[in-house]
């Protein structure tokens, strides 16, 4: 095992095509489901959790902490990198309006790692109820009401917490299709608020899942021209779980693409995943597009990935998703 460096990939340009769940740190359909495997669910309490176990074979524990700001910008930031009064007023509402949907809601991360560098490359927000309920469980309480207000002040939340925590790198955020499709959050929004904040645009990778329905794909086709003067990258999640993935992508090309659990589990002793995912790297090569694994949870998984030429993972092999500091800035690099 070797110490995780402090430096992390540039979040501007493609460079290396490096880049790793806004609006939807929060609503991330599949990707936003605690995944299983590894640890094991306490379906008695109140609020189910998932709770890690902790095995040998994970290793041990590194801790790992990437910083957005330099020591000089932090000593002009204060405690918790706020902007000056007055500014981001209307970002500062949006960011509590967990208060305001009728439900309270927290903001979860897990990291999203640089196996070659042996880093951590971005963080993924994650929604969880305020009791540490699932985001199946948060998204069941959006409805048509307060769908606005969620989405709004979600992508602001995670911002914040990204800003308070100084968490470097980049920052995925999840969007759910009907916000696109009804123009429920738009590219103005989102750089409204990171200008508030003094959160950089350029940082920002927005990840699309098709969830239930096929996402439209002239709603994407617009959200992609939109972000490009920004900086603001775009990823389908999922890839291979949605209704018409690959019909997707003949009209939108992302710059990521996240290869599911469903076609990373047992992917070492399963012949059929493991070509399946051969031929979607050989693609997305030749488009340009980068891939990242999820849903990685044992060593064997990411050896085959690794071998296959992927290179940004995440999963409960790494890291679990969690709110407090303390655990999700810990990561476990195993040996392979």
């Amino acid at each position: 095992m070797s110490r995780l460096r402090r430096s992390y990939s540039s979040a501007s340009g493609r460079g290396r095509q490096h880049s790793p769940h806004l609006p939807h740190c929060a609503a991330r359909g599949n990707c936003l489901r605690p995944r299983p495997a590894i640890g094991s669910e306490s379906v008695g309490a109140a609020h189910p959790r998932i709770v890690p176990a902790r095995t040998e074979s994970r290793g041990p524990r590194i801790a790992r902490r990437l910083s957005s700001r330099s020591d000089k910008d932090r000593a002009g930031a204060g405690p918790t990198g706020a902007q000056p009064a007055g500014e981001g007023r209307r970002v500062g509402e949006k960011a509590r309006a967990g208060r305001d949907v009728g439900f309270p809601f927290e903001i979860a991360f897990q990291p999203i790692v640089d196996v070659l560098d042996r880093t951590i490359w971005a963080y993924e927000a994650l929604a969880r109820g305020g009791q540490g309920e699932s985001a199946h469980w948060v998204l069941a309480h959006v409805n048509d009401e307060n769908g606005r207000a969620f989405d709004e002040g979600s992508i602001a939340r995670a911002m914040q917490r990204a800003m308070a925590e100084d968490l470097g790198g980049r920052l995925h955020v999840n969007i759910r299709p009907s916000a696109i499709e009804h123009a429920v959050v738009s590219v103005d929004t989102i750089i409204e608020a990171a200008s508030g904040l003094g959160f950089e645009p350029s940082r920002l990778t927005l990840e699309l899942t098709e969830g239930e329905r096929p996402l439209e794909r002239s709603s994407l086709a617009a959200l992609a021209v939109a972000c490009r003067p920004h900086g603001i990258r775009t990823a389908l999640d999922d890839l291979g779980a949605g209704h018409g993935d690959l019909n997707l992508l003949a009209d939108f090309q992302p710059d990521y693409v996240k290869i599911g659990r469903y076609l990373v589990a047992d992917i070492d002793s399963d012949r059929a995943r493991r070509a399946i995912v051969s031929g979607l790297l050989a693609m997305c090569r030749t488009l340009g597009i980068e891939p990242i694994g999820e849903g990685v949870e044992r060593p064997e998984e990411l050896k085959v990935l690794r071998d296959l030429g992927v290179s940004k993972v995440q999963g409960f092999l790494f890291a679990y998703p969690e709110i407090d500091r303390a655990e999700f800035d810990e990561v476990v690099f195993p040996t392979i």
